[in-house]
């Protein structure tokens, strides 16, 4: 399948920050959010089709690098693109943050900034709290923890609701079976949790990059109601010793290559935005049943 860029919904986004920019100026501040959203919304619809691994990805990451250097982008930013456009056309290596720094946008004028923030951002002007630090994945956005918690604790409950029904035998068809995405929950929490208790139990550990994980061999050869069960059982067991959290364990901290400092508050909301991401595709899946 060959993508092509949506040059209209490129021109819908621009219009809509435009008219955002201009009421933000005007401290028109709830107005701008709204246009701000439409944007956002439109460029993530004109994204859901994309490239998977290979030529055309490579192609459209070597095209926006282009594009960066042609409309006057800083050296340093096409280099560390052209860094991480060479990592992936190895295939041997995630993009680390070695690669790829600290990124940071000035939302004054535009200026891509790298590494740590500088005191003052060095086409404008700007001071460091008008940069806009873009995280690897929003999944490290932190949650507050009274709702973190709460979505943790709810998220048994509904993969339990939407498998309701769904046999052994039924849970292995579909496109990403009900099976293989309820197994993926259950290894990404064994991973990402084991992360947190290192934080909790080391001083500010090394959390080794790894692709995603798969359950162990023994979970894998659970029928599909028991894995349901063990979801729920594990995430307990997880719930029960994070309610016992200070303040300052929740801020607790370790240094990943791809993330960089990540606190336990950002890895248990990473759990928590990852399966609920994953949660529509469940439900899709059981409702083809």
């Amino acid at each position: 399948m060959a993508f092509s860029v949506d040059s209209a919904a490129g021109e819908r986004v621009l219009r809509a920050l435009i008219a955002s920019r201009a009421l933000e100026v005007d401290g028109q501040y709830n107005a701008a959010k709204l246009f701000r959203a439409a944007a956002l919304g439109v460029a993530i619809r004109a994204t859901r089709e994309h490239p998977g691994p290979g030529t055309e990805r490579e192609e459209a990451m070597a095209g926006v690098i282009a594009d960066v250097r042609a409309t006057g982008g800083n050296d340093p930013l096409v280099a560390v693109m052209e860094r991480a456009l060479a990592a992936v056309r190895s295939g041997e290596a995630w993009v680390t943050l070695q690669d790829a720094p600290r990124t940071m946008v000035c939302r004054a004028c535009g200026e891509v900034l790298l590494g740590e923030p500088p005191v003052a951002c060095p086409t404008c002007g700007a001071r460091p709290l008008g940069f806009h630090e873009v995280l690897a994945i929003y999944f490290l956005d932190p949650v507050d923890v009274a709702p973190l918690l709460s979505a943790l604790a709810g998220a048994p409950a509904e993969v339990e609701r939407l498998c309701a029904g769904i046999g052994d035998e039924q849970a292995r068809h579909g496109a990403w079976p009900a099976r293989e995405i309820v197994l993926h929950l259950i290894a990404a929490e064994g991973l990402l949790t084991g992360r947190a208790w290192r934080m909790l139990e080391e001083n500010e550990p090394a959390l080794v990059s790894v692709p995603p994980p798969a359950a162990d061999p023994a979970t894998q050869q659970q029928p599909f109601p028991a894995l349901v069960a063990q979801f729920r059982a594990t995430r307990e067991e997880t719930l029960s010793r994070l309610r016992s959290l200070t303040p300052a364990q929740w801020e607790r901290s370790g240094f990943h290559p791809e993330w960089g400092r990540i606190t336990v508050r950002q890895q248990l909301s990473y759990v928590a935005r990852h399966e609920q991401s994953h949660l529509a595709e469940l439900e899709a899946n059981c409702l083809a049943e």
